[in-house]
């Protein structure tokens, strides 16, 4: 009784934690103080200013070291990962489950939003929770970019379904701008803006 009488963003929060917070029993818990592993230790740093300048102008990885690839915004998420956390593992994955609790709300909104009722959101949050790729998404540092670049994606989607309802225009330039963004963190999101076109 007290679930039904939950707003829906309320509702959704509970949800996200309750989804997040299941797989964390099952699984995370195992990973909570695991090492940096593979690229980790190479994406995850300070960078100096002029790669940073270099990943806008150039490949994202200046000595060309990694696959050719445009991603910018990535570049500065691992210096903010580097700068902020250094090597304090565990802090770090307590910021990219708060970052997977933030993907996880917005799609559930959107999914709202679209016309999911509180009943198919749970089904769908058990799904989630134990899919490889969500355990694989918490698990290998390097990806938590992969996070950050569908938190934006979400974002952008989400402000545009905002904007087709309430018709303001800074919704739909700031649906724009999420899209921009997250495009210039993987290019996979390529796609994205002829959504929101």
């Amino acid at each position: 009784m007290k679930l039904n009488n939950l707003s829906q963003f309320n509702f959704v929060i509970l949800l996200s934690f309750s989804t997040l917070l299941l797989w964390f029993l099952f699984l995370g818990f195992k990973i909570i103080d695991q090492p940096y592993v593979w690229d980790d230790l190479y994406h995850i740093r300070s960078f100096s200013l002029s790669e940073i300048i270099h990943s806008w102008k150039g490949n994202w990885f200046q000595h060309d070291i990694e696959t050719p690839s445009y991603r910018p915004i990535a570049i500065l998420f691992y210096d903010f990962l580097g700068t902020v956390f250094g090597e304090s593992i565990i802090l770090l994955r307590l910021f990219i489950f708060l970052l997977m609790f933030v993907l996880i709300s917005v799609f559930y909104l959107i999914l709202t939003k679209i016309g999911f009722n509180r009943l198919e959101l749970f089904f769908l949050s058990l799904l989630i929770c134990f899919t490889k790729i969500f355990a694989t998404l918490l698990s290998w540092l390097t990806i938590s970019a992969l996070i950050f670049c569908y938190i934006l994606a979400a974002a952008s989607v989400f402000l545009l379904l905002k904007w087709q309802e309430k018709k303001e225009t800074k919704l739909y330039f700031a649906s724009l701008i999420f899209c921009f963004l997250s495009i210039f963190t993987r290019e996979e999101m390529y796609v994205l803006p002829g959504i929101v076109f």
